[in-house]
């Protein structure tokens, strides 16, 4: 009789209907910063918070400036410590505090958002294979949107193991000419005909809207 109570009693615990295996808090085990690679990925201009300018085949300007700039920290989670066994249990991990920089470019004319991410994720899970990404977006009122990825840095050495690429990862072109400009080593995104230019030297370096192709002057 008693083996049977504490086989019910397990029974019980397993399908999680009157007990919980109360898991222990995530625990912090290091920190990590964006790779130097990655950080070369952002011009010095975007931390001091320039405006930018850009102009189309007529001669029109165009500026983006920056709302807002935000670094903070992401959790990554690198080793499993506990899973509850009641229904919809939460998870608990070993991680690292990854720092992330992000840049909010608006043009209040027409109502134009860029927003620009460079973050670290983990490749595989639970382990410490770390990659940085980087997220380029771009917005408008008339709910036009393009979005793109590009992976700036692999920071582990198991060749086995591949970043996991997103539905709309740039693509990279040594040379690409945005109306009277040549601009080297291009990542380049499009989607729904909207195309977005990136270089390591400039940032964003032009972009194809509505027809109207816009390339990268100055900053101030």
């Amino acid at each position: 009789m008693k083996i049977a109570s504490l086989l019910a009693g397990s029974l019980i615990c397993l399908f999680g209907i009157a007990c919980k295996n109360n898991c222990p808090p995530d625990e912090k085990i290091g920190a990590i910063e964006l790779g130097q690679t990655t950080v070369s990925f952002i011009p010095e201009f975007y931390k001091n918070g320039a405006t930018i300018f850009f102009k189309n085949e007529s001669g029109e300007t165009l500026e983006l400036t920056l709302q807002e700039q935000i670094q903070q920290t992401d959790k990554l989670c690198v080793e499993t410590i506990c899973t509850e066994l009641e229904f919809d249990g939460k998870s608990t991990c070993k991680y690292y505090d990854a720092a992330s920089h992000r840049f909010i470019y608006t043009n209040f004319d027409s109502s134009l958002l860029m927003d620009l991410l460079f973050s670290s994720e983990v490749a595989k899970a639970n382990t410490e294979y770390f990659y940085d990404i980087m997220t380029l977006s771009m917005s408008s009122a008339d709910n036009h949107f393009a979005y793109g990825q590009h992976h700036t840095e692999q920071r582990y050495t198991v060749d086995s193991v591949i970043p996991p690429s997103g539905t709309n990862m740039m693509t990279f072109q040594e040379s690409t000419d945005l109306v009277d400009t040549t601009f080297s080593a291009v990542y380049i995104n499009e989607v729904d005909q909207i195309k977005t230019y990136y270089t390591a030297d400039v940032g964003l370096a032009g972009f194809d809207w509505d027809g109207t192709i816009w390339r990268f002057v100055r900053w101030e």
